[in-house]
């Protein structure tokens, strides 16, 4: 009850969960009379299901808005990376969202906070509200095993000679990827 209730600051993107039964008094009122607009309304069942959610008094705005049925809400977890902002809709996520940790080489997207399971791959969809939690490895991890070690100099060494020039392998900064950066490796470890 009461949640925007004149409220001033507007809604630019509401998204309602299919477990949602009951929306309480006075939820969305004014709104219109304030100025307030909910410009892109998402609900995660379809359109009967979103009839059969109890609808106290004073929420107007919400019920006479344009509403998108059957939609998930993606949110990211990025565990101390560059922030993500969710995604809603009915298509899933097309491509992996790219987030940024200083020091540390990104591992992947996986649907549980212990990365148990799998690696999620993309183009990802699945129903409901999810959160997906990013994996981070630290830098000089280059074989994810969990620790620095002769392993990881001969996965550097192969980038080396195989021509790479993905930026993870430029620990010298030098925005190359050669044997100054094995040096550097070993030193660091």
């Amino acid at each position: 009850s009461g949640t925007f209730y004149t409220s001033r600051m507007g809604l630019k993107r509401l998204y309602i969960p299919r477990s949602v039964k009951e929306i309480g008094v006075n939820a969305f009122w004014k709104g219109v009379d304030l100025g307030v607009v909910l410009y892109d309304v998402y609900y995660g069942g379809s359109a009967e299901e979103f009839l059969k959610i109890e609808f106290s008094e004073g929420n107007t705005t919400l019920i006479n808005a344009d509403i998108v049925f059957n939609a998930s809400a993606y949110s990211f977890n990025t565990n101390g990376g560059s922030a993500i902002s969710p995604i809603i809709g009915t298509e899933g996520i097309k491509t992996a969202p790219v987030t940024e940790k200083s020091g540390y080489c990104f591992g992947g997207w996986y649907e549980s906070p212990d990365f148990s399971g799998d690696k999620v791959s993309f183009p990802y969809e699945k129903e409901g509200t999810v959160t997906l939690y990013a994996k981070w490895v630290e830098k000089t991890d280059l074989d994810y095993s969990g620790v620095t070690a002769l392993a990881d100099v001969l996965v550097l060494a192969k980038a080396v000679l195989s021509g790479s020039t993905d930026s993870i392998f430029d620990f010298s900064g030098d925005g190359r990827v050669s044997l100054i950066d094995v040096i550097v490796l070993l030193k660091e470890m």
